[in-house]
């Protein structure tokens, strides 16, 4: 009877942190595992996170830690955008993802950066590049392992673009979504013009400039 009371006594007194649960068989404070969190004092079990989202490392105390991990994926038609898990949320630790931008025929792709959060302190862990087959030798589009607040827009240098951002398990944060349009390549010279044009850096002018040059590009019987 002692050692029941004792026991009671234990489980009563004991107020387990934030990110823990109390384990009423072994009597002693448990993390809460991956995929699940408690942001509260003295609770007896951790809640598991929504959907298919989940946690980065186990003891989680709030529901923000539960991230989408889905991405990548082929990518084709006039139009399209491709972004970090758990955008616009704090991407996941050691993420990898794979994106290839196949466009239609005798089209061009055209990306615009409008703003990129990488962690500077991470020594390049987390990186985004852009380029035109998965070997470290092909011709190199974009790349970069840090923050740019400011929008960037480029031509792809090849017909088609493959695309890869990792991170590892170090430092996390709000990633990017990168809208991108496809146009005829008959149009190069005017779409090299416009990209180098200072007026399509102001960010709130960027999605409609991408908007007239689908429209200006797109063949006459889509555009009917």
């Amino acid at each position: 009877k002692l050692l029941v009371h004792s026991a009671f006594l234990f489980s009563f007194i004991v107020q387990c942190s934030p990110g823990h649960f109390y384990n009423t068989t072994t009597h002693r404070c448990i993390r809460c595992p991956n995929g699940t969190y408690q942001p509260e004092f003295g609770q007896k079990y951790c809640i598991s996170c929504p959907g298919n989202t989940t946690t980065d490392y186990d003891g989680s105390t709030n529901i923000l830690h539960c991230k989408d991990r889905y991405c990548g994926g082929e990518l084709g038609e006039f139009t399209g955008y491709i972004e970090s898990p758990n955008y616009p949320g704090n991407y996941p630790a050691n993420t990898e993802c794979t994106w290839i931008i196949n466009p239609p025929p005798k089209r061009r792709i055209l990306i615009v950066v409008p703003e990129i959060f990488l962690p500077i302190e991470d020594e390049c862990g987390d990186y985004l590049v852009m380029r035109k087959s998965s070997s470290s030798n092909s011709v190199t589009t974009y790349e970069t392992c840090q923050t740019y607040e400011r929008p960037i827009a480029f031509t792809s240098r090849s017909k088609k673009l493959w695309i890869q951002f990792k991170s590892n398990e170090g430092n996390s944060a709000k990633g990017f979504q990168v809208p991108y349009v496809t146009y005829d390549e008959d149009y190069q010279e005017l779409i090299e013009d416009i990209v180098r044009d200072g007026r399509l850096y102001a960010s709130e002018n960027h999605q409609e400039i991408l908007k007239v040059i689908l429209f200006l590009t797109l063949p006459e019987k889509n555009m009917n």
